[in-house]
This record gives structure tokens, sequence and C-alpha cells, in this order.
């Protein structure tokens, strides 16, 4: 077992043993700008263009083409937790994929993830509860909860006890947990699909706030919301925070990601965790950033405006934007970070 840097708490582990095999390419570091592309609602390829600007301008500022590994895999982390009201637009799914094709990739290599099969399905990305092999447009689609065994080497460690229904029910009263039932409660395990079994991945995320830890967002998209057992974690405003910025901290999962893509289009500054379109807004824009904590930072502010200007409490400072800066996910400082028009 292996051990992060404790920079934070000093309770939560990840665990593996030695994996043959190479990990996912280094990726240079820009991680001072967001880079920005305008959505036109008037015109139907309004997220091809964006996309495609976005990427070749991350491309040029990083000096390197986004193109296929040894692997010739990549992994698309979406967002259906929140049900299609605020879910990763298909448009944008669509857009990303055309320009991993220009660069080299076949429809067939990409995949989408999330954790949960119902939110895919319901989001519309199974279209078939039935299929066990479920196809997206020409792209796989995994559940990570429902996709074979998990990888046990592969897994973050913390003492918060499970609320996963099915582990819960190991807790019946008068029940004893084995030591192995007891581990299990402790783990959420990690979807090596995306950083060790593809050349890369791509966060799409969307956003909306959570009363527990603040923005659920670009970081926890990247984090929490891709493990298993991790309903703990989203109600926590204590141990929810600190496994965001350890989990998106591990390097082999920082290192194989290589930017986030969030469209501005819609966003929900209060009323989370549960979807409220009364308290949706949204900008005519596409962003991408490999600092998912300065998007997540930028988020805070833009909530803020509209809740101030329906009158409602300001959101504070969500703690995990510093935890994350402290174990080097990204700076959030307004003094040294930029958000540069693409072109």
């Amino acid at each position: 077992m292996a051990r992060l840097p404790r920079k934070i708490f000093n309770f939560a582990l990840v665990g593996w043993l030695g994996l043959s095999g190479a990990v996912a390419q280094d990726v240079p570091r820009a991680r001072d700008t967001i880079w920005e592309a305008p959505l036109n609602a008037k015109n139907p390829d309004a997220y091809d263009k964006a996309v495609e600007t976005l990427i070749h301008a991350w491309e040029k500022a990083n000096a390197r083409p986004l193109a296929p590994g040894v692997k010739r895999s990549v992994g698309l982390k979406i967002a259906t937790h929140m049900g299609p009201g605020l879910a990763t637009p298909k448009p944008l799914v669509r857009a990303l994929a055309k320009a991993l094709e220009k660069r080299g990739f076949k429809r067939g290599e990409i995949f989408l993830f999330d954790v949960a099969r119902s939110g895919l399905l319901e989001c519309g990305y199974i279209a078939n509860a039935a299929d066990k092999e479920p196809v997206f447009e020409g792209m796989r689609v995994i559940a990570f909860a429902q996709d074979g065994p998990f990888d046990e080497r592969w897994f973050y460690d913390s003492p918060l006890p499970s609320q996963d229904p099915e582990l819960m029910r190991l807790r019946t009263p008068g029940t004893e947990l084995t030591e192995q039932q007891r581990a299990l409660e402790r783990k959420s395990f990690l979807p090596r699909r995306l950083f060790l079994d593809a050349d890369f991945w791509i966060n799409l995320p969307v956003v909306c706030d959570n009363p527990a830890f603040g923005i659920d967002g670009v970081l926890s998209n990247a984090s929490i919301r891709m493990v298993s057992n991790n309903r703990r974690f989203l109600n926590s405003e204590h141990t929810g925070p600190v496994a965001m910025a350890e989990i998106a901290a591990i390097p082999e999962i920082d290192r194989a990601l290589v930017f986030s893509i969030v469209s501005l289009e819609k966003f929900q500054f209060i009323g989370g965790p549960q979807f409220n379109s009364y308290y949706t807004a949204g900008e005519p824009f596409v962003w991408l950033s490999d600092n998912a904590v300065w998007m997540d930072y930028q988020f805070l502010l833009r909530f803020n405006v509209r809740r101030q200007w329906q009158r409602l409490p300001l959101m504070p400072m969500p703690t995990f934007l510093r935890y994350a800066q402290q174990v080097g996910l990204g700076d959030y400082d307004p003094e040294k970070l930029f958000i540069k028009r693409a072109r």
C-alpha cells in the first residue's frame, strides 16, 4: 500500500499493488488559464466550432497535439447524477467525439463513463435497460458500479461509514461484520479504465451547488463522482471536500486527465443537490482548462452574483478549493490566473 502526501488530514489513503504496463503519458501543465469559446444559439454546429477552437488553443499553449497513444483509447467522464435536467449536454459529447476523430481516434476507441447506470439510462446515454454492452452513437458506455468486479488493487480508503444501500445492509443490528466486510465499507474503488486502460481521459462535468461541500462541479466530477461507495462523501461537509482533493490528486488520476470541458449553457446556483429549474442560469460559453480549482472558483463567483440578484444567502468559500490547492491541483488566485478567449 502507498500513501498520498499528507498535506490535509491523515486518515485518507489510496492503496494499490505494483501494476505492470505504463501509466498514462505525462501531460504538460499550464494551469493558469481557462480557455473560453462562445456558443451561438442560432448555429446548430455551435458546440462543434467551440470545442474545436478550445482544443486548438490548448494544443498551441502546450506545444503538443492531442493524439492517440499506444492504447488507442480515451475516456469521457460525463455527469448524469442530476438527471436529464442538468446533465452533460449531448451536443458537447458529440462535438468532442468529432474533434477526437479529427485527431486520429476512431469512434469505437472513445468510451463514455459514469458511476450509475440509472443516471445514464435516465439521461438517454443508454437507450435500452436490457442492453448489457450499451453504445451511444458508436461510443461504448460504461457504468462503473454495474460494470463487473472492481479492481481490488486500486481504492481510496476512508473510515467514514458507507451509505451505499448494499453495504448498509451488512450493518443489520445484532450482526457482527467480518474483517473483510469492515474493510469493504472503508473502500471506494477507483476507475482504472480511465487512468490505466486509456491513453488519457477528459472531464465533462455539470455544475450545481451542494449544501455539504459547496460546489458539485468540475473537481467533484473528477473525484468523488467517479468512485464506488461515494454516497458517504456527498453529504459530508468534512470528509467530502478532503476526499475530492485527495482522490483528484492521486498521481495516476491527475496525470491521465488532460483537461476539463464544461458548458456554461446551464448551471444551478442554489437548491441542490436536487435539480431545480427555477434556480438554473446560463451563459453562452464553453470553457476548457486543466485547472479544475480555478474553474470551480469561477462558478462560485457566478453563483453568488445570481444569489445576490435574488436576495439569497451568498455561498462562502468552499473548503475543498483550499485543500485542492494544498495538494497541488491548481491555484484560484485571480491575480495570477486568466480567462482567455480561444481563437
